[in-house]
């Protein structure tokens, strides 16, 4: 649809379900995770997306491996250039 649609770009991941949401149950408490309730086909696309641009954009490649020099998990860092 129309990105003028959204005043700011978290009301798209928030649509996506790439938000930040709390999970407990009886084994774990506290810990954020992706909600994964918005729509799965855009999610898909923008991981697809942001995978093209950290293959072969410079500046997506370079924060991506900063990220992991963090310590920071590989698809860890994916959703959060999907975020920016």
């Amino acid at each position: 649809g129309d990105l003028h649609r959204y005043d700011h770009g978290r009301q798209l991941l928030r649509r996506a379900g790439l938000n930040l949401a709390e999970c407990t149950s009886g084994k774990f408490k506290g810990q954020m995770k992706l909600s994964k309730r918005g729509d799965s086909t855009l999610r898909k696309y923008l991981y697809l997306g942001m995978l093209s641009l950290v293959r072969h954009h410079p500046d997506f490649k370079r924060w991506h491996e900063q990220n992991q020099k963090k310590g920071m998990a590989k698809q860890a860092s994916v959703f959060k250039l999907i975020g920016k």
